[in-house]
């Protein structure tokens, strides 16, 4: 357990301008808690793939570089498929509970739901598998 950022996606995460392969620092901390760190890797993972052809190497690439400043233990390596996926459902859950309270703002809170509910599909079989793989 740790503190955790717990919403770690493209617009909380600041790059140099000169390698944006660097991190540079981090904003909005209005979700963080005191959590297990997988956590943090887990919902970084589900807004990483966003995008990718191959999800499941973007995730991988993350963890490459998250794996310098801090090793993940196997139990962690176990649990992050379950976070991942269960991070993605919230992505769904959150955005059209907000949207019923909100009707108004529905276009907005729901405009990535569709790309969230497409990630689910495509992992549904070949994460599990990547995962036990390597």
């Amino acid at each position: 357990m740790q503190v955790v950022h717990n919403d770690f996606n493209s617009e909380n995460i600041l790059v140099d301008p000169h390698n944006p392969n660097r991190v540079s620092g981090i904003i909005d901390f209005g979700d963080m808690v005191r959590a297990p760190r997988i956590f943090d890797v887990a919902v970084c993972a589900s807004y990483m793939m966003e995008g990718e052809e191959v999800p499941v190497e973007a995730i991988f690439h993350m963890l490459e570089g998250y794996a310098g400043p801090a090793n993940l233990r196997a139990q962690e390596i176990d649990v992050l498929y379950p976070c991942i996926i269960t991070r993605l459902a919230v992505r769904l859950v959150i955005p059209t509970w907000r949207a019923r309270l909100f009707p108004d703002q529905a276009d907005r809170l729901l405009h990535k739901n569709d790309l969230v509910r497409g990630l689910l599909a495509r992992l549904n079989d070949v994460f599990q598998t990547a995962f036990t793989d390597r």
